[in-house]
């Protein structure tokens, strides 16, 4: 009984996928009035309501794909694959869109250093000091130039009381950038820094 279940299966998936096929060779040749049987029925046949807009990343119904097929899949494969379905018309229509295949722009060292600086902006707002030196650290092994991680750095190593730190960390960032936005605060962190070690 075990082995009918997967036969059975496959069958199904076959005639469904055969009955798609034959639905689109068909519904691609559009009816000729008059050539069919004459029929006893004398209701009228309306025109179908015009459909809802569709979402602007949505592609249309009606579109088909521009690739040629892929000859590697089988004919079951690329049967089932033209299956799929982007709009479901049952009791009621509805159509989804596919997720774009767009990567955010940048490569993966930037999206992982602007991760990083998140997260530790995150970690300093909620005063989590250590946390946020291992994330502006992190964010610098991907950037080690990089001004405004570098001040970060040097706010939090100085918030954690790592004077020595801070002050090359400091330093680092007015080289880099001497009339960047941070620079007067760290001028002024500097100064502060210098005299708290001259007062020891």
């Amino acid at each position: 009984m075990s082995r009918v279940w997967p036969k059975l299966l496959v069958v199904l998936l076959v005639a469904v996928a055969q009955s798609l096929a034959q639905t689109q060779d068909s519904s691609s040749k559009p009816p000729v009035p008059g050539s069919g049987p004459p029929s006893k029925n004398t209701i009228s046949i309306q025109p179908a309501p015009a459909e809802p807009p569709l979402p602007p990343d949505a592609r249309p119904p009606s579109a088909a794909p521009t690739t040629p097929p892929d000859r590697s899949k089988s004919r079951l494969k690329r049967a089932l694959g033209r299956a799929a379905p982007q709009c479901l018309d049952a009791i009621f229509h509805t159509c989804w869109s596919h997720p774009s295949e767009e990567k955010p722009p940048g490569t993966p060292a930037d999206r992982e250093f602007a991760k990083d600086l998140e997260v530790g902006d995150f970690y300093f707002q909620q005063k989590n000091y250590k946390a946020a030196e291992m994330r502006f650290r992190d964010a610098l092994t991907y950037k080690s130039d990089e001004p405004v991680a570098t001040f970060k750095l040097a706010q939090s190593l100085d918030k954690l009381g790592k004077s020595d730190q801070a002050a090359q960390a400091y330093q680092a960032y007015l080289k880099a950038e001497p009339a960047g936005r941070f620079s007067q605060q760290a001028e002024e962190s500097l100064q502060r820094l210098a005299k708290k070690s001259a007062a020891k």
